[in-house]
């Protein structure tokens, strides 16, 4: 089985940079913390405001992560991100020797 972090960015389409800045912020973060256990999937606020609305975001950016268990969870910014995959139990991610996905537009 393969335990893989799956983070859901949500940005807004400001100018081309906000893919370059939130999307390389998120994953130098998870890569120094996750190794190669995460996946990034970007949904742009504004084409999809339903599924922002049910994930609970009113701001962006924004940060959702399903568990291996498939549990979802609301982290808020860079530095809840930072904070929870600081906590995160790393045997957890250790084990599994299979990377994950890295990007999903």
């Amino acid at each position: 089985m393969t335990t893989c972090l799956n983070f859901t960015l949500y940005s807004e389409k400001r100018f081309f940079s906000w893919l370059q800045t939130d999307l390389g912020r998120l994953s130098k973060l998870c890569h120094r913390l996750a190794g190669p256990h995460f996946s990034i999937e970007i949904i742009q606020m504004a084409e999809e405001r339903q599924r922002a609305f049910h994930d609970g975001v009113m701001a962006t950016p924004a940060i959702l992560v399903e568990m291996p268990d498939g549990r979802r969870r609301k982290l808020g910014g860079f530095e809840e991100t930072e904070k929870f995959l600081n906590g995160l139990d790393r045997n957890l991610l250790q084990n599994n020797p299979d990377p994950c996905p890295a990007l999903v537009l």
